[in-house]
C-alpha cells in the first residue's frame, strides 16, 4: 500500500475520530493510531484541503441583553478558547470577531447558543428559586456557570492532548499557528477588564453548571446547515 492511499484512509479515520457515538469514535482513534504506528507516520502528516486550512476573520453581534453581556462574552471566550478560535470584543459593544478555521468557527458559534441558552434556563430558575432580582446577582450567577463549563471544556481539551504524543504535537501546532493569525488580523489587541460578582450567586452558578450536559451542544446541526459532532475538534 503506497502513502497517499495509507494517509486518505487516515484522513477518513481521523473524521470518525469525532464522531459524536463516543464507541465509533474511539475505534476510529485507535485504528488511526495503529496505521501511524504501524506506517511510522504523525497525523500531521494527513493532507488537509487548502480551504479548511485557512484561517478566517468573521464578524457577528450577540443577540444578548446588556446585563448578559458581560458573561456572555466570557461564555464565548471559554469556548473559543477550547477549540482552536480566537475572539476579539471591542468596548462596550456586543460586535465579536473571532478568527480561526472554518470547521472550528462553526463548532464555536454552535456550542455558544446551545450553552448560552441553557444558562439563561438555570439563571431562571435560580432567580425564581431564591427570588435574586439583583441584576448583579443574575449575572453573578451566570458567571459562575460559565466558570464550570470552561473547566469542564479544559479538562476535555487536556485530555485529548495527552492522549499520544502525535495528538499533543498537532495541538501545539494548531495553537501556534491559530496566534500567528491572530497577529496578523489584528496587530494590536489590548486586555479586557473583568466584572464584578456577588460571591454567593457566583459559586451557586458554578455549582448549577456541573448539571449542563456540554457535549449535547455539539450533537446537531449548524446554522449552516453542516453537522458538528465534537466538542473538542482538532483543526
Amino acid at each position: 500500500m503506497d502513502t497517499s492511499k495509507i494517509l486518505d484512509k487516515m484522513q477518513k479515520l481521523q473524521a470518525l475520530a469525532t464522531s459524536s457515538n463516543e464507541h465509533e469514535a474511539a475505534l476510529a482513534a485507535s485504528r488511526l493510531q495503529d496505521l501511524a504506528l504501524k506506517y511510522n507516520l504523525s497525523l500531521t502528516d494527513i493532507p488537509t484541503s487548502e480551504n479548511e486550512d485557512a484561517y478566517l476573520k468573521e464578524e457577528e453581534g450577540m443577540d444578548v441583553t446588556n446585563n448578559a453581556r458581560w458573561w456572555s462574552t466570557l461564555l464565548y471566550h471559554e469556548i473559543a478558547r477550547n477549540n482552536f478560535v480566537k475572539i476579539l470584543v471591542r468596548g462596550s459593544t456586543k460586535r465579536v470577531w473571532t478568527v480561526g478555521k472554518r470547521h472550528n468557527l462553526e463548532i464555536v458559534k454552535y456550542m455558544f447558543v446551545y450553552l448560552q441558552r441553557e444558562i439563561v434556563r438555570l439563571g431562571n430558575e435560580y432567580r425564581r428559586g431564591q427570588d435574586a432580582e439583583s441584576k448583579r446577582m443574575r449575572r453573578s450567577f451566570c458567571a459562575g456557570c460559565v466558570s464550570t463549563i470552561g473547566r469542564k471544556l479544559a479538562e476535555d481539551r487536556e485530555k485529548a492532548q495527552a492522549s499520544s504524543q502525535d495528538m499533543h504535537a498537532m495541538v501545539v501546532k494548531l495553537d501556534a499557528g491559530l496566534n500567528d493569525a491572530m497577529k496578523e488580523f489584528f496587530p494590536r489587541v489590548g486586555k479586557s477588564r473583568g466584572g464584578r460578582w456577588d460571591g454567593s450567586a457566583y459559586g451557586a452558578g458554578r455549582q448549577a453548571g456541573n448539571a449542563i450536559n456540554i457535549r449535547q451542544g455539539v450533537g446537531g446541526t449548524s446554522g449552516s446547515g453542516k453537522r458538528v459532532s465534537n466538542q473538542f475538534l482538532l483543526g
